[in-house]
This record gives C-alpha cells, sequence and structure tokens, in this order.
C-alpha cells in the first residue's frame, strides 16, 4: 500500500483543551498502528479564531504531520467527525516530509522566550539591585525630596519678630505711623487751623 505525505491542522473545542495532549497521543497510535510514521507534532495552544465557531473566539490548536496509508488516514478522519471536541480539521497533502517548525510555532517559542527574560532585563535594568536595595534608596529619596521641600519655603515669621529684625540698627525710621480714617484727618487740621487762628487774633491784641 503506497504511503502519502499529509499535514493536518485539528481546532479542539477550547473546553476540552486539556485533552488536547490525550487526544493527540490517540491520534498518533492509530498512524503507528497502520504502519505510518508522525514526522513533526505541535500543539499551537489555545489560539483566538479567525472569525466564531459554535459560538467560540478562541480554539485549541494541534498539527501533524504525517506519512500514512489511505486506510490509515481514512481512520483518522473518522475519529475527527465523530468527535465532539474537534470542531474543524484542515487536510493537505505533501509531496514530501516536512519536520522543521512551523512559523506559528517559532512564534509561541519566541513570545515565551521573551516572557521568560522579561524578568532578567528588567533587573539589568535597574541595575540587578536587590529589592531591599531598591526600597531602601526609595526611602531615601522620598526624604531627601521632602527636605529640599522644607528648605524651599522657610517658616513664616511673626510680625512683631520681623519689624524687630528690621528695625534693628536702624532706628525707627521704618516704623509705619498707625494709619488713621479721613474722617479723623479732616477733625485735626480743621482744629489745626482753629488754633492757629486764635494764636494770631490774640496777637494782635496785643
Amino acid at each position: 500500500m503506497p504511503m502519502r505525505h499529509y499535514e493536518i491542522v485539528a481546532v479542539i473545542h477550547p473546553d476540552q483543551h486539556s485533552r488536547a495532549g490525550e487526544m493527540a497521543e490517540r491520534y498518533k497510535k492509530i498512524i503507528a498502528e497502520g504502519g505510518g510514521v508522525v514526522h513533526r507534532f505541535e500543539d499551537w495552544g489555545l489560539r483566538a479564531l479567525a472569525y466564531p465557531m459554535r459560538k467560540q473566539k478562541r480554539a485549541q490548536y494541534i498539527l501533524l504531520n504525517i506519512e500514512c496509508g489511505e486506510q490509515t488516514l481514512g481512520e483518522l478522519e473518522e475519529n475527527f467527525r465523530f468527535s465532539e471536541a474537534v470542531m474543524r480539521t484542515l487536510v493537505l497533502r505533501r509531496e514530501e516530509a516536512v519536520t522543521k517548525p512551523s512559523p506559528i510555532m517559532q512564534k509561541i517559542r519566541e513570545e515565551k522566550l521573551a516572557a521568560a527574560n522579561a524578568p532578567a532585563k528588567a533587573a539589568a535594568a535597574e541595575g540587578g539591585k536587590p529589592a531591599a536595595d531598591k526600597k531602601a534608596e526609595g526611602d531615601k529619596k522620598a526624604e531627601s525630596e521632602s527636605a529640599e521641600a522644607k528648605d524651599a519655603k522657610p517658616a513664616r515669621k511673626p510680625r512683631a519678630k520681623k519689624a524687630a529684625d528690621k528695625g534693628e540698627g536702624e532706628g525707627d525710621a521704618d516704623v509705619k505711623a498707625p494709619r488713621k480714617s479721613p474722617a479723623k484727618t479732616r477733625r485735626a487740621k480743621a482744629e489745626s487751623e482753629t488754633e492757629s487762628e486764635s494764636k494770631d487774633e490774640g496777637g494782635g491784641e496785643q
């Protein structure tokens, strides 16, 4: 019986994603019993669907590159068709065995590697200092900023003290006289003029 190369992508319901590994092992067993070979297997995990399927927006993806006969392929397709967990399958013919990681798998690995290296990069950016040292530096910086704010805004002196400091060594030149109301000022002026006229008259009589 001739053996051909196939690439199979199975879309599994998200509620059954925990069974993806178990299902893949069953498919591999069917292929092995039929004298076939699995050249590549990839589990892409839960991924967003291009469009909703069975009211689901995400699903589990698995990829199989196999070499098998038509009878084995028919048995696999029957398993897919009667499994409630399998939402959709795609079977493609290949001219030869494919063993290299797919572009999607390469992207998944890069994302995992970046996520794993993120804490190390963050620590390197911070100078690799322990958390306790970072906290101590933060507390010290806060104290320094608080002290600078106090120095920038000196405490206000009482008015009496200000006047005393200002008048020290200068006599009473800078001490302001109490302010009089306009009515009192006019009255004082009128009284002064009256007194002046009285003095003039008294001087004339003599």
